[in-house]
């Protein structure tokens, strides 16, 4: 992280890729859902001038995007032993099995 809280995601992947740290990529993920948390405690979408169209969740220059880009980056910078299974979701959900393949995952990557 640089001093203003940023994070290079192009220098975390590739950490990640030379030696997989779960501890490192863990400080970076809460700092993540902290900015989300934050915001949502903040009242999210219900803030004032949220719903102006600037605000839109899908202009690149929301809040929102924003924060949903970095939580891709961060997604993508893991090591690939540590991504969760392309399999969508809604699969798992269909089959009753959301809860079994999160706890499997969680265990299996947290080691």
């Amino acid at each position: 992280m640089t001093h203003h809280g940023n994070v290079d995601y192009a220098l975390l992947r590739d950490l990640e890729m030379q030696r997989p740290s779960f501890m490192r990529m863990l400080a970076v993920g809460m700092n993540i859902w902290s900015k989300i948390h934050q915001w949502v405690a903040l009242g999210g979408r219900k803030q004032a001038g949220m719903v102006d169209c600037e605000n839109s969740p899908w202009r690149p220059t929301s809040q929102w995007a924003i924060m949903r880009e970095e939580l891709r980056l961060w997604g993508d910078a893991h090591h690939p032993h540590h991504k969760f299974p392309e399999t969508p979701n809604l699969a798992h959900v269909y089959l009753h099995q959301a809860a079994p393949v999160v706890h499997l995952n969680l265990l299996y990557y947290l080691r």
